[in-house]
Formats: C-alpha cells, structure tokens, sequence
C-alpha cells in the first residue's frame, strides 16, 4: 500500500509489516531502500541497499515494529530509483477511547424558570479505557460533569435546562476526552413557556384593624400544571432591580477615599510609635468583603413593618395550592399599602400582590357631641356633665386640647386627660363663666391618642349681660369759659340683680391734667401767657366724681362730670361705663359743650405817668372790662428784660379773673430810670388767648430838680505851670432817693484830676469834689465839668486857670551855690 498502518499494538510485542513494490514498467528497475534508524522500526534487508525489480512484477520488503509504550508511532520508508523519490508514510496507532454520542439533544417546550432533565447516553466504543469532562452553558447544566469509561462500558448522564426567561434557547454541550484530547460537541435545544400557576386574587384587602392589634385573611397560589413549582415572596419586581438595589448597598459599604486616607495615616502614626502595626488597611478591606458578601446573598425576601406573609417560601405540588397567610398589624390609624412579588417556578414574570389596609384608633365617642345651655347670665358659674364612651377594642387614651379663643378660655373640663378601658365610660365634668354677651357657638376638642380625628363638642349659649343706664341721654354744658371749671350731675342706675363694679371714662380725653384759670392766676411769670399752654401729651379736660365704685343691684350712684377746658372747640364726647370683668363700654351718655375765650377790653390805650422823678415809684390803674356772658381770665405779662430799661413797671396785683358784665383793675408801678421821656410797651395776656395779647403804652418823663455843684465856676486863678495846684467844689442831691453820678472834663482831662469821678450822692445829701490841676503850658485854660447822673447828662459848669513860669525843667534842684572845684 501507500501508507503501513498498524492499529491497536500491544507494547513490547513484534510486529512485521510486508510492502510490496511493483514494477509495472518494461524494463528492471532499480530500487534503493532506505529509512534513518530507529529503536522500533527494523528495516530486513540492508539499509540503502539496491534490489532490481524485473518488468511487471513485485519486490516485498519487511519491516519489523517494536513498540515500547502505548503512543502513537510515526515514520518513513523511502524508495528511490532512477527516475523518482518515494516515500511510504508509516503509522502505528495504540489501543484509544471513542465516545459514542448523539450530535443533538432536544428539550421540546419546558416550563420558564423551572429545571427540566434528560437523560443522555455515553457508549465507549474504543478499545482504551476514556476519562472525559462535560461542559455547558446557562440555562443548560449536566451532572455529572467528568468520570471515566471503560472501553464498551456504557454511562448516563443528566443534562438540565432551566431557563429564566420565555423564548426559544440554545446551546452546546462540550464533551472533551483527555485520552486523545480531542472534544465533541452535542447542540441543545429548548423553548422556554409559561404554566398555569398564578395567584388566587391580585390583591388583599384586610378590614380596619386596632392599632397595635392583628388581624389576617389567607389567598392562595393555585398550580394547574404537572410540575413542582417552587415559590418565595420578594420585595422588587425583577432580578434586575434586586441587582441595582444590591449595588447601591454596596456602593455605599464602600469606604469613601478620605476613610481610606485616614486609615492609611493612623496604621503610620502607629507604627512610627511602636515600630509595628497590625495592617488596618486588610482588615477594612476584609470587613467591607465580607459585609458586600452578606448582601449579594440576601433572598432578599418579603419584608414590611406592617404587613407579614406565611410562608414566605415553599413548593407547591402538582395540580395543589398553598395558602398563604397576610397578617396586618397597624401601629397608626392611617391607611398602607405596599406590594409584594410571587417569585415562582413555571412563570417568568414574578406575580405582583396589592396588599392594602388600615389602622383603626380607638373608637371614643360623646354621649351627646352638642351641649345647648340656652340662655345664662353673663358672671354667673354653671356645671355641667358629659360622657366620653369607648366603642373599641383597645384602651383610649384621651387629652382634652385647650381653646385659644377669648370664649373658650371660659370653660373649665376635668379631667383633661385619662384612659378609657374598652366598653368604659369616662364623664367630664364642665364649669363656665364668661363676660362676654352675645350668642356663643364654640367646639371643644379630646385628642385621642393613635386616632386622626379628634372628638368634638359643641357648645351653644346666649350670654345675656347687665341691664345699667343712665338716667339722662345727655350732659349739654352749653358755653364754657376757656380753663373756668363746670360741673353738671347725672345718676347711674343699677337694675341687675347683681352688684356691679363700674370705672368710668371719657372718650377721646387726654391724660395731662388741664389748667385752670384759678391756678394761672398763681403764676404772672407762667410762659404760658405769652406763648399758650404747652402739653406734652393731651389734656385731660373731663374728670368724674366718683371714677368708679360698686353699685348694689337695684340701687343709684350720683355722678359729678366736670369739665375744664384748655381748648377752643366744640365738644362731643361719651361718658364711657367699663364694667369689671363683664366688659367695656355697656353704658353712656353723650357730654356736649362749646369752649369760648370772653373778649377782654383793656383802657386806657395810653398810661400816663406823665413827670417823674428817677426811681421814684409811682402807681396807676389799667381796667380790664368783660363785655360778654362768660368769666375772663387775665395777666399782665412781667417785664422781661429789666436791666438796661430806662423804666421799671411791675403790679401788685398782674392777675386776676374778670365776673361776666364786670370790670377789673390792674395796678401799674413804674420807675423811671433816665431822665427824659420814655415810652414802655406791656402785655396783658388773656388766658386761652395767650398768641393774641393786649398791647398797651406806659408813657412818663423822668427829672431830677434837686441835684447841682456848688460853686458852678471854679477858678485856679495864675499857677506855676507843672505844678499841682488843688480847688475843691460840693455836690448837693436835695431828692428823696439816692441817684449815682459821675463827672469828666470836657477838654482836656489829662490836665485835671477829679477825686472821685463817680459815685452816690445820698437823698438829701451831699458828696465833696477835689480837683487837682497840673497845666502842662503857660497862658490861659478854660474848660468845662460835666456832671452825668445816671447814663444823661445833667448839667456843666466852669473851670478856669492861668499857667505861669516855664515848662523847662531840670533833673536837680538849684541849690545856693554851684562850685566848679579847680580846674586845669
């Protein structure tokens, strides 16, 4: 042949393989043999020896085979002849294992998310003992997965297909034979279906139920197929959203950068301390494994605060159903609902539940939810009684919530706070007292603990108040005189069957007592006649006699209103009645009245004093005449600026009040203080009026009669020039009051010295005058003495003198005789 093949050799055996050449040419043909050396091939004639082969027949050469181990061998004869090269492939083939296997396995249509098997059969049919793996992928699986098979022997194998989702799917399965290291491949095939399993109801509704109570109701998982389906109860929808809430978990397990950071320096300021240090940075790393461990295994099966299922996993058989127990325990009166997943064999998509209920709070109620007083008096106390019943299962704890308004502050419950036991009673006692009149309607509120809805009471009343009145509708003073008191008189009457304690108050009154003219009259230098009253604050121009007090029922109180005005105005005001703890204003009475200030007239227009002597005081009248219905109020206003005025006024009697149709006198004193004619302007103010004051003249001339020098001419007569000489003259005051005087030369006063210049000449006096004369050249002085008195000029008179001499002079005085000594 072209190709020495031997099959199945046993080691350490002899084996002859014959090959036999053929000449088919027509003449010899000379072949050389040859073939490398080898221990387990033997060629039996001489290597690369020749051997002729005649025409048309055949040569047989013989090779002897000696194999030492189970492997395949391989080598080459090669025969070479004139014309050509050939080589003879030369194959020695152990014993080996061939796996029979069918090339498909075909699953048909199986239930989604359930684990269907076939049994596949593998037949050794080699001659060498095989040890083999078998390998897939998802959703396919094979058990056992490796094992050994003798040559012949026969082994089953289970190959499962589960898939998770609906469709048809693929694959391979991978038999690999480690003897000849060789695989074989087996296509799988399936088509994934839904089943008839499904849940008796899509959703539960459990009845109201107690808070901090139980309550249950069963449904059930009905299987209508011929599998056993497995079943559990989860929180998501899909395996993907249980993926994503497992990485989110663990995303946030992972320590962030800075815990890391922070490690990495504490295990360094460790080991720098104690020159070793347990790796922290592993033990983090293994703590944070094994924690992500623990959540990629969760089932993550049901869970809920409120709502629990039982069981919440198991398997259903064939054509069976489970029930399924949903307990409800409510810790709020509110309503909740959640969903729950039915992960279960034979259905792809997980089965949704609506799982809805609701809390019940406790269960109180009123005896009676509206109280109707009908009418009460306003003051008195009343009590009275409601029931609080518990209707529920459970205790009630219950807190009355205390009124913000006005009226509700009146009402008094106890107790404001307990429990009711179930089926219990509890009854709430009620007081109230108000002060308000008028149709009330108010609720009252008991909150119940776990309950969202309080219990409400209603309470109706008609408050009725005191009946109190004047006994006029109004006080009309008519025409009052600016800051002149007025008085008028009611009664307030009582006609309650209860004592009332009253305050009385006048509206739109000021808090600033008001003046009255009997009080100005006081004061002549009171700003307030030339510039009015100032008030910081309003005038309280009303006052009440009594203010307030208790009035016994059925019974009177007399009033006294009377009002000082210090305003120019009309008045329309009510006398207000504040009751004590009833109430503001439940009386008045209207107060009218019209404030004037009288017209004053004033005479004479001009007061003459006519001649006076300096600081003589002399006195007379100006008359006030009040023309008019009212009484007046007058002040002559003080003289502001005395020093510096050349007259003096001042009056014993500045202020006074001027009877209606009546006439009064101011008494003026004067005092000149310069001589000549003076004219002095003065203000009478007349109160309420006091930015229009009367304005009147003081005219009078002041003189002095009396005074003058003795003698009027003074003579020096010849003095030495230089020299001092002295004359002396007198100064006689004949009047009744000292006057100050002062005198100077008219000329040439560095010449004169007058001693004194200035001073007092006593009443009936008289003061002495030295002058002292120094001429200061020769011939004739005349000059002139001016005597003042006061700041005028009063009178001169003459001086006269003749200087004499020289007005050279020398250091020293001459003496007798001037010795020169003796000179040279």
């Amino acid at each position: 042949p072209q190709e020495l093949v031997l099959q199945n050799f046993v080691a350490y055996d002899v084996y002859e393989m014959v090959l036999s050449l053929t000449n088919n040419d027509q003449f010899y043909r000379l072949v050389k043999l040859s073939m490398e050396k080898s221990p387990y091939f033997e060629l039996l004639c001489p290597n690369d020896a020749c051997r002729a082969v005649p025409p048309g027949t055949s040569a047989r050469v013989r090779i002897h085979f000696t194999p030492h181990e189970y492997k395949d061998y391989f080598h080459e004869l090669i025969c070479t002849t004139g014309t050509e090269r050939i080589v003879v492939p030369i194959r020695a083939f152990c014993a080996r294992a061939i796996l029979d296997i069918p090339d498909q396995l075909d699953f048909s249509e199986c239930p989604v998310k359930y684990t269907t098997q076939k049994t596949l059969l593998i037949q050794n049919v080699g001659n060498l003992e095989a040890h083999y793996q078998l390998s897939t992928q998802s959703p396919f699986s094979v058990v056992p997965a490796m094992g050994t098979l003798g040559p012949g022997d026969t082994v089953q194998v289970t190959v499962g297909f589960h898939p998770l989702t609906l469709g048809d799917h693929s694959g391979s399965l991978v038999v690999f034979n480690n003897t000849d290291e060789k695989s074989s491949h087996i296509n799988l095939r399936g088509e994934a279906v839904d089943v008839n399993i499904g849940l008796s109801t899509n959703s539960v509704e459990i009845e109201k139920t107690f808070i901090t109570m139980a309550n249950h109701t069963t449904m059930f998982i009905e299987n209508k197929s011929n599998i056993t389906a497995h079943f559990q109860w989860k929180i998501f929808p899909t395996e993907e959203d249980e993926d994503e809430e497992k990485r989110s978990e663990c995303y946030l397990l992972e320590p962030s950068k800075q815990v890391w950071l922070q490690n990495y320096r504490k295990e360094k300021r460790i080991e720098k301390k104690r020159g070793f240090c347990e790796d922290h940075t592993a033990l983090l790393r293994n703590k944070v494994q094994e924690e992500m461990a623990q959540v990629q295994g969760d089932p993550m099966l049901f869970f809920d605060d409120m709502f629990s299922i039982e069981p919440i996993e198991g398997e259903i058989g064939p054509n069976c159903s489970a029930e399924i127990k949903v307990t409800f325990k409510p810790v709020r009166a509110v309503k909740y609902c959640t969903m729950a997943y039915c992960n279960i064999s034979g259905r792809e998509s997980r089965l949704p539940l609506h799982l809805r209920g609701e809390g019940q709070g406790p269960l109180v109620e009123l005896n009676n939810d509206t109280l109707n007083l009908g009418n009460i008096f306003r003051g008195t106390a009343h009590d009275y009684e409601v029931e609080l019943i518990n209707k529920g299962a459970i205790h009630a704890l219950f807190t009355f919530i205390p009124s913000t308004s006005k009226v509700g502050r009146c009402f008094k419950f106890a107790p404001e706070e307990g429990v009711i036991a179930p089926g219990g009673i509890q009854t709430i006692q009620i007081s109230f007292s108000t002060t308000i009149l008028g149709k009330l309607e108010e609720e009252f509120q008991f909150s119940v603990a776990g309950s969202p809805k309080s219990v409400i009471l209603r309470i109706k009343a008609v408050v009725t108040g005191p009946t109190l009145r004047f006994n006029v509708s109004e006080l009309n003073f008519g025409d009052v005189s600016f800051g002149f008191p007025y008085t008028k008189t009611c009664r307030l009457i009582n006609t309650s069957p209860v004592p009332l304690t009253f305050k009385l108050r006048m509206s739109y009154d000021g808090t600033q007592p008001a003046v009255s003219s009997f009080d100005q009259i006081r004061n002549d230098s009171d700003p307030s006649w030339r510039k009015g009253i100032h008030f910081y604050l309003e005038p309280r121009e009303f006052t009440m006699n009594p203010s307030q007090g208790t009035i016994q029922p059925q019974e009177c109180q007399d009033i006294e209103v009377t009002l000082c005005s210090n305003t120019v105005m009309e008045f329309y005001r009510r006398m207000l009645v504040d009751l004590e703890g009833i109430g503001y204003g439940v009386a008045s009475v209207i107060i009218m009245a019209r404030c004037l200030v009288p017209e004053l007239k004033v005479h004479p227009q001009i007061l003459l004093f006519e001649k006076c002597h300096l600081k003589v005081p002399y006195e007379k009248k100006f008359l006030v005449v009040n023309s008019t219905k009212l009484p007046g109020c007058y002040g002559l206003v003080p003289q502001k600026h005395r020093e510096g005025a050349t007259v003096f006024y001042s009056s014993t009697k500045p202020c006074g009040i001027v009877p209606p149709y009546s006439v009064a006198e101011i008494p003026v004193t004067v005092e000149v203080q310069a001589l000549g004619r003076h004219n002095t302007l003065v203000l009478i103010g007349i109160f309420g009026d006091a930015r229009n004051p009367v304005i009147r003249l003081l005219r009078c001339y002041g003189h002095f009669e009396d005074i003058y020098p003795s003698p009027r001419l003074i003579e020096f007569g010849t003095i030495p020039a230089l020299q001092p000489s002295s004359q002396h003259f007198t100064l006689f005051n004949e009047g009744l009051v000292p006057v100050d005087f002062r005198i100077e030369i008219a000329y040439k006063p560095h010449c004169y010295v007058l001693e004194p210049r200035e001073g007092v000449i006593p009443a009936k006096g008289e003061v002495p005058v030295t002058i002292t004369a120094t001429l200061d050249d020769t011939g004739i002085f005349d000059d002139s003495i001016k005597l003042f008195i006061g700041k005028s000029l009063w009178t001169t008179f003459i001086l006269q003198a003749v200087g004499t001499g020289t007005t050279i002079v020398i250091d020293k005085p001459f003496t007798s005789e001037l010795n020169l000594g003796n000179q040279f």
